[in-house]
C-alpha cells in the first residue's frame, strides 16, 4: 500500500512539488489495515483513494522546503465537527457541535459514546474540544470542553469522562470546571461568540483551558471572573502548583488578558504556552504565555491599530505574553487549531507546528527557533474550497478536520513524502 501511494504521489506531483530525496524506510508512517469506507452508518476510515491530491504552495523566499504531502479521506459524513485526539493505541476521539463525542477504533465504525442532556447547542454552543489524559491506558479518562445549560442558565464547562474498557461507553461523568455565562452578553451577542474552547495537556502533566472573553469587556482583566483567561489544572480541576496568579485572582488562572484562545500548544524546547487566538479585526496570532503573565486585552482601551491594551500600567505585564507572538497575515482568516509536527518523516518541518485556518482554508506549517521567535511560516494546504477546524497528530500521520465541505464534513489523514 505504501509502494502505490509513493507511486501515485510522484505521479501527482511531479509538476507541482519541489524535488525532494525519497524518505528513509524509517521514516515513512506505518498504515494500518483500513477497511472500505461506508455510506449506510457512522463513518468509518477509509482506503487511500486513487484520487487523492493536496495542493502545496512555498514562499519564495523558504529556507525549508514545503513537503509533498499525500491525503486520505479517513472519515466522512461529519455534522459539524469540532475537534479530535488519539489514545497511544490508535483510538480516535472526535467531537460534533450538536452530536457530542465519538469513538473510533481502528478499522470499526465510529460509535456516539457522550451526548449528554444538558448539551447547549443553539447558536456556536456545543461540544467544542476533547482531550485524552496522558495516562489514559491506566485511569480512562477523556475530557471535554462544552457549552451546558440548566436551569435557563448557560456555562462553560470541562468534563472528566471514564470510559470502560471496550472505550465506547462512559461509565462516569465528573464536571470539573464550570464558568457560567455573563447573561448581559448573551441576550445582545450577535456575532462570534468569544467561548475560546482551547484544551490541551501540557508536558507537566496539567490540563491548560482556554476561555474566552464572552465579548465582554470587563473580564479579561477582572480577578472576579474565569472568562479571557487560561487556566491549569489538575484531573480534578483544581489548581496546578506555580499557577502565579496575580493577589486577588483564582488560582486556577494561569495566565489572563486573552480574548478567544482557540488553541493551545507548547514549545518543543522550552515547554513554554503557546496560546492562539482570534483577533477579530486584527490578524489571529499565537502568542507564548508564561504563569502570571497578561495578555493585554481589555477591550475598554483597545486601541485602533494593535488590539491589545496599551495603558501605561499594563504595558510591562503584557509584555512577556505578547512579545514573542506570531500573527497572521490579515484579519479575519479565523485561526482555529495548532499542533506541533513530531513524526522523523516531517525532516526540518520537524517539532514546527501546523497552523490551521477555516476562513482562509488553508494550512500553515511555523517553525519557531529557542527563543520562539518565528523562522519560517510557508502555507502547505489550500485552494481545496475547504478550510480547516482541528488539527491532532495520529499513529500514523496528521488528521485534520475539515470546516465548510459541501454534503459533510471530512477528517483527512495526511502523510508526508
Amino acid at each position: 500500500l505504501m509502494e502505490q501511494a509513493q507511486s501515485a504521489a510522484a505521479e501527482q506531483f511531479a509538476t507541482t512539488a519541489p524535488s525532494l530525496p525519497t524518505p528513509a524506510a524509517a521514516e515513512v508512517p506505518t498504515l494500518k489495515s483500513i477497511p472500505p469506507a461506508t455510506t449506510d452508518g457512522p463513518p468509518t476510515r477509509a482506503p487511500l483513494p486513487a484520487g487523492a491530491r493536496a495542493a502545496l504552495t512555498q514562499s519564495p523566499d523558504a529556507g525549508l522546503v514545503a513537503p509533498s504531502l499525500l491525503r486520505q479521506t479517513a472519515a466522512s459524513g461529519l455534522k459539524s465537527p469540532t475537534d479530535l485526539a488519539f489514545t497511544s493505541d490508535g483510538v480516535l476521539f472526535y467531537t460534533e457541535r450538536a452530536q457530542g463525542l465519538y469513538a473510533q477504533r481502528p478499522g470499526e465504525a465510529a460509535v456516539a459514546v457522550f451526548t449528554p442532556r444538558d448539551l447547549a447547542t443553539a447558536g456556536s454552543s456545543g461540544m467544542l474540544a476533547v482531550a485524552v489524559d496522558p495516562e489514559f491506558s491506566r485511569n480512562r479518562f477523556v475530557y471535554v470542553f462544552m457549552r451546558a445549560s440548566a436551569e435557563g442558565l448557560t456555562s462553560s464547562r470541562v468534563v472528566r469522562l471514564t470510559m470502560d474498557g471496550s472505550q465506547t461507553k462512559v461509565l462516569d461523568r465528573r464536571d470539573i470546571v464550570m464558568v457560567a455565562s455573563d447573561s448581559a452578553v448573551e441576550s445582545t451577542r450577535s456575532s462570534e461568540p468569544h467561548f475560546g474552547g482551547a484544551l490541551r495537556f501540557g508536558p507537566d502533566g496539567y490540563l491548560y483551558v482556554g476561555l474566552g472573553d464572552g465579548r465582554s469587556a470587563t473580564t479579561p482583566q477582572s480577578p472576579q471572573m474565569l472568562a479571557g483567561k487560561v487556566l491549569r489544572v489538575d484531573r480534578n480541576g483544581q489548581a496546578a502548583p506555580g499557577n502565579r496568579a496575580p493577589a486577588g485572582y483564582d488560582s486556577r488562572v494561569f495566565a489572563y488578558g486573552v480574548r478567544d484562545p482557540v488553541a493551545l500548544a507548547f514549545h518543543p524546547n522550552t515547554e513554554a504556552l503557546l496560546v492562539a487566538q482570534r483577533r477579530g479585526t486584527q490578524p489571529d496570532d499565537i502568542a507564548l504565555a508564561e504563569a502570571g503573565t497578561n495578555g493585554g486585552w481589555d477591550a475598554r482601551c483597545m486601541p485602533p491599530r494593535t488590539g491589545y491594551c496599551e495603558r501605561a500600567e499594563d504595558q510591562a505585564s503584557a509584555a512577556s505574553l505578547v512579545a514573542a507572538a506570531w500573527r497572521g497575515g490579515k484579519a479575519g482568516e479565523g485561526l482555529t487549531a495548532v499542533e506541533r509536527l513530531r513524526d522523523p518523516v516531517w525532516r526540518g518541518w520537524r517539532n514546527a507546528f501546523v497552523v490551521a485556518f477555516d476562513r482562509a482554508q488553508r494550512l500553515d506549517l511555523v517553525k519557531l527557533d529557542a527563543d520562539g521567535r518565528v523562522v519560517q511560516a510557508t502555507p502547505v494546504l489550500q485552494k481545496l474550497g475547504v478550510g480547516f477546524k482541528a488539527v491532532a497528530q495520529g499513529p500514523d500521520g496528521l488528521y485534520v478536520v475539515t470546516s465548510g465541505k459541501p454534503g459533510g464534513e471530512e477528517i483527512w489523514r495526511l502523510l508526508a513524502l
